[in-house]
């Protein structure tokens, strides 16, 4: 019997549903059959502490998840090894700023000298304010920083006015306990966005094991793709592989797989094709914000499109 290659996965958060593709891989036996022995990280074994991008840059873990700004700002930082995006987890964007639908917020302009509840991550701020200022206001939020994963409940008690979230998460959440949020999306008022979250990994172990980075995505793949087609099937595998009090609820698990399946392919049906154009707008979104240089930008540096 031949040997399974043992590979770590950094998760940016508990299991859930922005997982399940990776998961359901785990529980169909895809990893075993592409030869991968897959082991995962919750954030929770070390407090929140490390970053998944840190662990990856690190060599605690050959995989991570992060957005687009996780890598743009690793790229203007020439002291730790370089990393690169090999797979976008969700074609569409299903994070969106969130107000209380019963509250007084009605559109990003009214944000103005509100709290919003930050995950202190860098350029988080400056894209908020850019929404706000897009829809007619001075982007002068103010700034809370609670304990990461406080932020939806300080919205909830009132503690906070908006925070960032997945619709698909904590969206639904809010839904089923009958307190509904209302939704602001970066891309209905003129402002681009990356991907959230992506699969990274270091440009050297991916220069030097090129098969092993490509079976374990092809391998994910098909998890994926399960989850856009099956949800309910790809909701109890990851409920299975991933037994985690924060998958104890079949009924929400399912909901929430339901709302993410129509994010996850592309419209060819593929799973984690990234576009540099979507790069390319994101990134010149940080330089016209102040936020990134300009001669900088180079799309090339942030992600490997793998064939």
């Amino acid at each position: 019997m031949s040997t399974l290659v043992p590979i770590t996965v950094a998760l940016d958060w508990t299991p859930n549903t922005t997982h399940i593709g990776f998961f359901v891989a785990l529980a169909t036996g895809a990893y075993e059959q592409a030869g991968l022995d897959v082991q995962w990280q919750t954030p929770e074994e070390d407090g929140y502490t490390l970053t998944p991008a840190v662990k990856v840059a690190s060599g605690r873990a050959h995989f991570g998840l992060a957005p687009s700004e996780t890598l743009l700002s690793f790229a203007l930082q020439p002291d730790k090894p370089a990393l690169r995006a090999v797979a976008a987890v969700l074609q569409q964007d299903t994070s969106a700023i969130a107000v209380r639908a019963m509250g007084p917020v009605q559109r990003p302009a009214q944000l103005d000298d509100r709290r919003y509840a930050s995950y202190s991550a860098r350029y988080e701020m400056a894209i908020v304010r850019a929404m706000v200022q897009a829809d007619g206001g001075r982007g002068s939020l103010v700034e809370v920083r609670p304990d990461r994963l406080s932020a939806p409940a300080m919205l909830d008690a009132g503690e906070a006015d908006a925070t960032w979230i997945f619709s698909h998460w904590e969206g639904v959440q809010a839904a089923r306990r009958r307190r509904p949020l209302r939704l602001f999306r970066l891309g209905d008022f003129g402002i681009p966005y990356g991907y959230s979250p992506l699969l990274l990994t270091r440009a050297d172990w991916l220069a030097s094991e090129p098969a092993t980075v490509r079976a374990f995505v092809q391998a994910s793949a098909r998890g994926w793709a399960l989850a856009a087609h099956d949800p309910e099937r790809a909701a109890a595998l990851l409920r299975q592989a991933a037994p985690h009090p924060s998958l104890a609820d079949a009924d929400f698990v399912a909901e929430s797989a339901h709302a993410l399946a129509p994010a996850i392919l592309d419209t060819a049906g593929r799973w984690g094709t990234m576009d540099r154009q979507r790069w390319l707008d994101f990134a010149q979104l940080l330089v016209r914000l102040g936020e990134f240089p300009a001669d900088q930008v180079d799309p090339a540096r942030w992600f490997s499109a793998l064939d």
